[in-house]
């Protein structure tokens, strides 16, 4: 017998490795639906916020810096006083800059602060009026100017300078009003995201994980867990006002400590802003229901199937299973809050003289036992949360079986989800530092040669003695800052008009760019959850729930049934040869195979 030698031509990787599956998720999440789908979840998850802040008192408006302070520190509304009084002090300061206002002007504006932040800046703005200040220095140089007959570098700088310090104290002013609870949770959600992804690309997974678990217990200063957090970590703008930020870089937080920062952004919304908190999260569980589950079954059928859903076929299959997107993540929200209501009872009990004591420590291992289920479901749905939606999606199920699935396939195989996990997040970090910089040279390209022509003209209420009308409407671009707002006094004539025009095409640029972040994050979780399915179900990658469409009249038969006297005649059984058979119908003997 010969040995026979096969050449190995390929290698099937997605069969030999599975976690390479996770790579196809660029491709995916860049389809045209998917990206729509995610651009209008985000504008009415937008909007939504948008009217909760216009409508909130703005005495009960969260201010800057108000979420790091409340994870750093602990504790709740003092810190939301003692960071009015920082920029009541900070108003003070700019009215001194400024002059020409008295001193109980200045104290009443800064006293009013603490209660109507808005109104305080309102007054602020009408009593130091800036544009009359910055118009008149203007008119001063040109007259000096003119008597001169001199214009030249020298004067453009000088315009420039006047125009620097008018639009740096303006925006002070506006950086003092409140930013709206809703934009300041926004604000530091983004930046704990781009933390984890800059984390990410370096492979930093748990870099500051114990003081961010533990913190809250001190302040920077104290012997709290974070004295021992580096300062290019933690930003201290000012010494007074401890304004505080986080740092993004590969130095500061990991992946683990930014993804545990964000629940903690979430634990200050709704223990801050209770009632705010119910109203946007509701709101926003219930566009993503739709939209998510929506964008979860096109990746389903285009990663099985290879097939392009349609965005209105998408909706429709959200909008038939909207409960079950809807209540899927609030299963586990009953879950411990019905076990919490029965340790609460316990605790009425416990509380009882004499019988108390002895009966609840007695009973004390069924709380722990309470305990401990409450623990299994909270990490279950935080670890589990990405396969709830991807479940009803692929299964065409309910709420009960994503649940069911989603803890069964977590606890069954946890390294495995971790490692899937990390995977789509490394690999996720890369692709949005692609897709970043492709949309920078989207904008930098636009700005290059819309700015040659025009370069002629002259604003010096910019900034920059170079400054021309389209810096005036669009600021310059970068990496870090996308779009950025124009310059306080740097419009002339119709450039404010110019000005918001463009900044409505550059801000929904900016937002393909967060649908894309949505998109990968659903699209990437269906495929984890397929792997995960086939792994602990053995379940092809293939399957995958397909609705039956109701027929048309059309496709059931071009001839319309007969009616009941036109009814074919009924074939009479053939009688076989040799005799009656009663019946029955004798199958033909097979022919010979011999002829």
């Amino acid at each position: 017998m010969t040995d026979q030698t096969n050449e190995l031509r390929r290698i099937n990787w997605s069969e030999c490795f599975a976690f390479t599956n996770i790579f196809k998720t660029f491709r995916m999440a860049i389809s045209p639906t998917k990206l729509l789908l995610a651009m209008a979840g985000l504008l009415l998850m937008g909007f939504c916020g948008w009217f909760l802040d216009a409508i909130w008192s703005s005495k009960h408006q969260a201010v800057k810096g108000a979420v790091v302070e409340y994870v750093v520190r602990g504790g709740a509304g003092m810190h939301r006083d003692g960071n009015r009084e920082a920029l009541a002090k900070r108003l003070r300061v700019l009215y001194q800059e400024m002059g020409g206002v008295g001193a109980d002007q200045i104290n009443k504006v800064a006293d009013r602060f603490k209660d109507n932040p808005n109104g305080a800046v309102d007054d602020a703005i009408a009593d130091l009026d800036l544009r009359s200040q910055f118009a008149a220095e203007m008119g001063l140089l040109e007259a000096a100017a003119a008597e001169k007959a001199d214009r030249g570098k020298a004067y453009r700088e000088q315009k420039a300078r006047i125009a620097r310090d008018k639009n740096r104290v303006a925006g002070e002013l506006e950086a003092l009003r409140p930013q709206g609870v809703f934009r300041t949770f926004l604000s530091y959600e983004t930046e704990c995201v781009y933390q984890m992804l800059d984390a990410a690309r370096v492979l930093n997974f748990t870099n500051l994980l114990v003081p961010t678990i533990t913190s809250g217990s001190g302040g920077l200063k104290d012997a709290g867990p974070w004295a021992d957090v580096p300062a290019s970590v933690l930003n201290v703008k000012d010494a007074e006002s401890k304004e505080l930020s986080i740092k993004t870089g590969p130095n500061g937080f990991g992946v683990l400590p930014s993804i545990f920062l964000m629940l903690r952004g979430l634990q200050w919304l709704m223990f801050e802003h209770g009632f705010f908190a119910l109203l946007f999260l509701v709101f926003s569980l219930a566009i993503w229901s739709l939209f998510g589950g929506a964008i979860c079954r096109v990746a389903a059928m285009n990663f099985a199937r290879d097939e392009q859903v349609g965005f209105k076929t998408a909706l429709a299959f959200a909008g038939r299973r909207f409960l079950g997107f809807f209540s899927a993540p609030l299963l586990p929200v009953a879950m411990v809050a019905g076990i919490g209501v029965c340790l609460f009872i316990g605790g009425l009990f416990l509380s009882i003289p004499y019988v108390g004591e002895l009966v609840g420590g007695l009973l004390t291992g069924l709380a722990l036992l309470g305990g401990f289920l409450i623990a299994l479901i909270v990490l279950g749905a935080v670890g589990g949360a990405g396969l709830m939606w991807p479940t009803i999606a692929v299964e065409g199920s309910d709420a009960f079986d994503a649940i069911s699935r989603s803890y069964s396939y977590l606890y069954s195989r946890p390294w495995r989800t971790a490692f899937y996990a990390l995977v789509a997040t490394v690999y996720g970090a890369f692709c949005y530092l692609f897709v970043r910089f492709f949309v920078l040279v989207v904008l930098k390209s636009t700005q290059f040669f819309v700015g040659w022509g025009t370069r002629w003209t002259y604003r010096p209420g910019t900034g920059s003695a170079s400054g021309t009308k389209l810096d005036a409407m669009w600021p310059k671009a970068s990496f870090n800052d996308l779009y950025l707002s124009p310059p306080a006094f740097g419009a002339e004539g119709w450039d404010k008009v110019g000005a918001v025009l463009i900044g409505i095409w550059a801000i929904l640029l900016v937002m393909l760019l967060c649908a894309y972040l949505v998109s990968f994050l659903f699209s990437g979780s269906t495929i984890i959850y397929y792997l995960l399915r086939r792994e602990v179900d053995a379940t092809d990658i293939s399957e995958v729930f397909v609705e039956e469409e109701p027929e048309s009249p059309e496709a059931l038969g071009a001839v319309s049934p007969a009616a009941p006297s036109e009814a074919p005649p009924t074939p009479a059984p053939s009688e076989p040869a040799g005799g009656d058979s009663g019946g029955e119908v004798t199958p033909p003997a097979p022919a010979d195979p011999a002829g």
